[in-house]
């Protein structure tokens, strides 16, 4: 019942402008947020479906810094209060720096790596409305769902196979100028196309731009 509420929320315009602006209205007047990187015990990477993204719903399960909190604890906070699953701390990734819209200042986003016992075959599912649904995905969809969501630093964006860190530091600043695609090695004109014209659908990613 909660999943097709969450689902009607997704399709319905009003009500995601809804669900953003309440989600801002909460969140603190200098956000720090945190994300996690969950890799399962086949090497593949957990994504969510957040109900108030209003484009592009899937990236990676995390959230707000509570006041004082250290961000080490936020991270395990967040994902135990958002999915029903147990995860190992493995390493800090990155920080990003980025805007969060009309509704929100300058703000930070730290990545943390983490670890899962659980295979490609379980479901992980949700404890809160805020993420509609789960899925594991390649660590290349992964990558992919960064370059859009803007979610990981350059130093994450090094770990991904083939992606080079010049060509994540051009996507994180917004610098699709062809100075900077000529540093994305393997990224076909196809891709640069849809990335000038702002078409960074996930299901156009994948096809069109080869990371490897």
């Amino acid at each position: 019942m909660r999943q097709w509420v969450l689902l009607r929320v997704q399709r319905i315009p009003v009500l995601r402008v809804l669900a953003e602006t309440a989600e801002h209205l909460f969140a603190p007047s200098q956000p720090v947020g945190v994300l996690g990187v969950i890799f399962n015990a086949d090497g593949h990477v957990l994504v969510a479906e957040h109900a108030a993204r209003l484009a592009d719903p899937w990236g990676l399960p995390g959230g707000w810094l509570n006041r004082r909190e250290i961000p080490e604890h936020g991270i395990l906070r967040e994902i135990d209060e958002e999915l029903d699953m147990t995860v190992a701390l493995d390493g800090y990734v990155g920080t990003h720096v980025h805007e969060y819209g009309r509704h929100q200042p300058r703000g930070l986003t730290l990545v943390f790596r983490l670890r899962s016992a659980l295979g490609d075959r379980d479901t992980v599912a949700s404890r809160t409305w805020e993420v509609v649904r789960t899925r594991w995905v390649s660590v290349d969809e992964a990558c992919a769902l960064a370059l859009l969501d803007h979610d990981y630093s350059p130093r994450a964006f090094a770990s991904c196979q083939g992606v080079d860190t010049r060509c994540a530091v051009a996507v994180l600043t917004h610098n699709y100028g062809p100075d900077a695609l000529h540093y994305c090695q393997g990224v076909d004109g196809a891709c640069a196309e849809l990335v000038l014209q702002k078409n960074y659908a996930p299901s156009a990613i994948p096809q069109s731009c080869r990371l490897r």
